[in-house]
């Protein structure tokens, strides 16, 4: 008989947001089958002690979100058949859609789809032999025949069935430092936000992130370490190709013109002609 699991990546500093995410919902899974990158903490007690039939993964983060995701995907525990759940630390679940997907499956198998998004974000997919996942930051999944997005569609948009909770934590300023690291992460395809439908720009993004990228590497500064850069960006000694790739690319811009001109007259958009020039 196919399983329902739960599934997710995490790290330390999360046992609070583990906690309220998993327990409302624990009892419409069959298990949790979960990515916990090192160092150990209170996080990975708690996961092990509710993983019913599951698997907690425990390993290094390596700076791909993919390769994370892939960790449970092929721990040998989600079998073909079974739906899997794909959440994040500050995400909740609707109870009320949990406790009825059993039926719910019914009719999406019936139909013969097989993924299901919501609010165009992954939500849980029936595996497939030909599933994995694929780039980092924004990772998608491959593999599926039939997805359908579950927002605006009834009877499931009666109320919310995902919850972010990090916007409405978030200050409104952090997402500066938080783009710059999705934007450097390893296999980042962070900049096909805002151009999705002009492949020659995101392109034209993506090889100024290569450069910039090399550049950094070069200078011994480890892209996927946000604060290095944020203080090389900010530092009086930043080269000509830095200086070019802040002009061009919004996310850098907005890292130089807060954390260098301590200026907040900007937001979080896809305005390339609101860039200041340096």
């Amino acid at each position: 008989m196919a399983k329902i699991w739960l599934c997710g990546i995490t790290n330390s500093g999360n046992s609070h947001n583990l906690r309220e995410l998993i327990q409302p919902v624990l009892h419409c899974f069959d298990g949790l089958v979960w990515t916990f990158h090192k160092p150990q903490d209170e996080g990975i007690d708690y996961l092990e002690s509710v993983k019913g039939d599951g698997k907690i993964i425990y390993t290094d983060w390596v700076g791909r979100y993919d390769f994370a995701r892939n960790h449970y995907l092929f721990s040998n525990t989600i079998k073909e058949g079974d739906w899997f759940f794909n959440i994040d630390s500050e995400e909740r679940l609707s109870p009320h859609f949990m406790e009825n997907f059993e039926e719910f499956a019914k009719t999406f198998e019936a139909n013969q789809i097989d993924g299901l998004y919501y609010e165009g974000k992954f939500l849980a997919f029936k595996l497939n032999e030909w599933m994995f996942w694929r780039n980092s930051i924004h990772e998608t999944l491959e593999g599926v025949q039939k997805p359908i997005d579950l927002k605006g569609a009834m009877p499931f948009d009666e109320q919310p069935i995902r919850v972010n909770l990090r916007k409405e934590k978030r200050q409104k300023f952090t997402f500066v430092k938080q783009a710059l690291r999705y934007y450097l992460t390893k296999g980042s395809i962070h900049c096909l936000l805002g151009c999705e439908k002009n492949q020659d720009f995101f392109q034209q993004r993506m090889q100024v992130r290569d450069l910039f990228r090399s550049n950094l590497i070069q200078k011994e500064i480890d892209p996927t370490d946000t604060d290095q850069v944020l203080s090389y960006i900010i530092s009086d000694d930043i080269d000509q190709t830095t200086r070019d790739a802040i002009n061009f690319e919004k996310y850098l811009n907005d890292a130089y013109r807060h954390y260098k001109l301590d200026k907040v007259d900007f937001e979080q958009d896809f305005d390339f002609k609101n860039l200041i020039k340096i």
